[in-house]
């Protein structure tokens, strides 16, 4: 989109002067240079996306861990603590 009004506004300029290169007997060769290097100097300034969106691939998607499973036996009359997120909690279970 942005190169699209750099370019409008070059041609325009071209456009309107190009008249007045022709009634000065200027080769139109110089005016068509004139448009190339004004092109030019706005690609190397970076400033402008000339050529278009460029394709830029997304971030690599993180793997998260999955979390262990585990089974114990737990023996009759035990209590068991569980723990979440590395914090123990504080409710108890007696098994039977």
């Amino acid at each position: 989109m942005q190169a699209d009004v750099y370019k409008g506004v070059i041609n325009d300029v071209i456009g309107q002067v190009k008249e007045a290169f022709l009634d000065e007997n200027v080769d139109i060769d110089v005016l068509q240079q004139l448009k190339k290097d004004w092109e030019e100097k706005l690609i190397a300034s970076n400033s402008v996306d000339w050529d278009g969106p460029r394709y830029v691939p997304p971030p690599p998607l993180r793997q998260m861990k999955q979390p262990i499973m585990t089974s114990t036996t737990i023996p009759p009359g035990s209590t068991v603590r569980i723990a979440q997120n590395g914090q123990v909690n504080t409710t108890e279970y007696c098994v039977s």
